[in-house]
């Protein structure tokens, strides 16, 4: 049988591919998440400390205004956990890659080889990963 149009071959490329943009995705938002909390906490430092007025708004009511987003950037944060998504999501698809390579080097050696225990590891990565995405998520709540 040759590895060409394998079924758990495709399905480990299909997997991998969202584990990828899925973790590019997570990455974007914690960059992001994280550059606006730093803007928004540098911003109130500076509000409270100079008393100046930009386009008739009181330096004052800029603090204030920032104080109340940077909690909200920050609860988002936590409840959404971008970082430990992103990281598991990386970790996941390098799983798969790793998968994806042995099992080319076996068909490369023998095109009749057993799929069995590549498809049960294919199916132990796919159940690690929703157990450790359910983990996070229910940890999110008990921080």
């Amino acid at each position: 049988m040759s590895i060409e149009n394998d079924t758990l071959l495709e399905k480990i490329d299909e997997q991998a591919t969202w584990f990828k943009d899925a973790a590019k995705n997570h990455k974007l938002l914690n960059r992001s998440l994280w550059g606006v909390s730093t803007l928004l906490s540098i911003s109130v430092a500076l509000f409270a400390n100079f008393d100046f007025t930009v386009w008739g708004v009181k330096s004052s009511f800029l603090t204030a205004l920032f104080s109340i987003f940077l909690p909200v950037v920050t609860g988002y944060t936590v409840l959404r956990n971008p970082e430990s998504l992103w990281i598991l999501e990386t970790y996941m698809r390098n799983r798969l890659y790793d998968l994806k390579q042995k099992l080319i080097l076996a068909a490369e050696k023998n095109a009749d080889f057993d799929r069995t225990p590549f498809e049960e590891e294919y199916f132990s990565i796919m159940g690690e990963a929703n157990n450790k995405w359910r983990a996070i998520k229910e940890n999110q709540g008990n921080s």
